[in-house]
């Protein structure tokens, strides 16, 4: 883990499942990984499997896992909660558009109605929420079946800590060129 205030590496724990392709979000005083890939046959090597490493403690934690095991997904936290989408899941598309929102007091997941609006895997996003409780999440570029794109996608919800809040979501501009498994960051 690199701390970028003080510009000094620290070496991890090792996770309790190794892993590769795996999303990650910071949220709290938790780095969270979500999904990922192991090595193996196809069907066994998509991961279901979460875990937070605890900042304070520097150990890693087993939180539940995902409805459906998938790699290569994007992941943000909004409110209280946190979203993964997208990504590959073995018996799709193989990408797939379908939302997941982790509780973290309830320690659950479960699939959310809103989609993304292409089946997409690779796609990178940053993620702010403001003080009157609204969010942006910008989702850029990513991988689909015809190929890198250049689309960015912005979401749009009116309240986090509402359970009816509106999350509107669309195509807010482009990239010059196509891209995936690309960084960002927003400050």
């Amino acid at each position: 883990m690199f701390n970028s205030r003080k510009y000094i590496g620290y070496p991890l724990a090792n996770m309790k499942r190794a892993r590769y392709c795996t999303s990650c979000v910071y949220k709290g005083d938790y780095l969270y990984a979500i999904g990922g890939r192991s090595y193996g046959n196809e069907k066994e090597s998509f991961m279901p499997y979460c875990e937070r490493f605890n900042i304070g403690t520097r150990k890693w934690e087993t939180i539940s896992q995902l409805n459906e095991p998938r790699y290569q997904a994007l992941a943000f936290s909004v409110g209280e909660c946190i979203y993964v989408a997208g990504g590959l899941i073995y018996d799709k598309n193989p990408r797939t558009n379908s939302i997941e929102k982790y509780e973290i007091k309830t320690n659950k997941w479960e699939e959310i109605r809103l989609k993304l609006p292409v089946n997409i895997e690779s796609p990178t996003c940053v993620s702010k929420t403001f003080k009157d409780q609204s969010a942006e999440i910008y989702i850029l570029g990513g991988r689909t079946s015809e190929g890198d794109q250049n689309t960015v996608y912005e979401i749009v919800i009116d309240d986090v800590e509402k359970p009816t809040s509106t999350w509107n979501i669309k195509n807010f501009s482009s990239m010059s060129d196509g891209r995936s498994n690309c960084k960002a960051f927003y400050d």
